[in-house]
């Protein structure tokens, strides 16, 4: 609401069941019933915008479901009379639609009260000082250039209304000034446009998801830090990762002709020389195994044999569980082996 936030009412209290649409006409319906019983008999213009919010969990009075909703009005003075017409309102949801006549019925399918308010701009998010070097600024408006175009390729935005017009243009340009401008206006164009918070590393489902979680913006308190002589650097700090390339095994053979099982010969190859690899890490894996069992079964023999010899004083050896065990014995009775003379 940045630019025109005293023109917003801000409404809570709505019934989380209550469709969009329904909430809208009704909305409409009161300013224009309550027009002509202001107190100002000024004709109330339409609303510009009227935004409203997925049902979330609230604790105001009691704990329940609830919607939210910004009635988004011309000019400041229709916003405060709006205000007042849509303070404590009542509202009654029409039931549904008799499949046989097209007419809601004539029963109220639910009734609320909203409380409405002009829109106050929550307090500024300080962002750290480290923020504000020369550094920083570079990789993330590099960063934040990067995530603006990714996301106007996703949603298709037309060329001439993308972040890199806008900051291509002649205007715009004599206007960027300071070395933060270009990294301001791109974190601004990913919140209004893609509804996406650059350092809070979220993206929401519309804008009124964003204005109930993220309300706040973000400032820079530091003054721009410069980049020192020895630390500058010309080419990109940030890099976009090249397209990943899938592995040959996983290469699907396009080219195979059904009626005579041919196969291209360079795809051929390739699956032939990835067959190959694969067999032999296989059977060298197999040699290992091999190698590990015998070792284990000379090992095994000798700790049997030793079993056989060293059977004094107690001394319990259990090769086939692997659990050795001693008595409580003075170690000094028992004499040393040759091995540990």
């Amino acid at each position: 609401f940045s630019g025109h936030e005293h023109r917003a009412v801000y409404i809570c209290g709505v019934h989380a069941c209550c469709p969009k649409q329904i909430f809208k006409n009704l909305i409409l319906e009161a300013l224009a019933v309550g027009n002509g019983t202001s107190h100002t008999h000024t004709p109330l213009p339409a609303p510009e915008r009227i935004i409203i919010a997925q049902p979330l969990w609230s604790t105001r009075f009691i704990e329940k479901f609830e919607r939210y909703a910004w009635v988004i009005m011309p000019t400041e003075q229709s916003a405060r009379a709006a205000s007042t017409i849509l303070k404590d309102l009542k509202l009654n949801v029409p039931g549904p639609i008799d499949p046989h006549t097209g007419e809601p019925q004539p029963r109220v399918a639910m009734s609320f009260s909203i409380t409405a308010t002009i829109h106050t701009t929550r307090n500024s998010l300080i962002l750290p000082d480290h923020i504000s070097h020369g550094l920083r600024v570079q990789m993330d408006t590099e960063k934040a250039q990067e995530l603006a175009r990714l996301l106007d390729e996703e949603k298709n935005i037309p060329q001439q209304s993308r972040l890199e017009a806008i900051l291509s243009a002649a205007q715009e340009a004599e206007a960027l000034k300071l070395p933060t401008d270009k990294l301001d206006v791109s974190i601004a164009y990913l919140r209004r446009v893609h509804f996406m918070t650059f350092y809070g590393a979220k993206r929401y489902r519309d804008e009124a998801h964003m204005l109930t979680m993220a309300p706040s913006v973000v400032h820079r308190t530091k003054p721009f830090v410069p980049i020192p002589s020895h630390l500058e650097v010309s080419t990109p700090l940030f890099t976009p990762a090249p397209p990943t390339v899938p592995h040959p095994s996983k290469l699907l053979i396009k080219s195979a002709d059904v009626s005579t099982n041919a196969i291209n010969p360079t795809e051929s190859s390739a699956v032939k020389a990835t067959d190959e690899t694969t067999a032999s890490s296989v059977e060298s894996s197999s040699g290992r195994i091999d190698v590990n069992k015998d070792v284990e079964k000379d090992v095994t023999t000798e700790v049997a044999a030793a079993a056989d010899d060293d059977g004094r004083n107690g001394l319990d050896i259990c090769v086939a569980d692997e659990i050795v065990e001693f008595d409580d014995v003075d170690s000094k009775e028992i004499p040393p082996t040759s091995s540990e003379a």
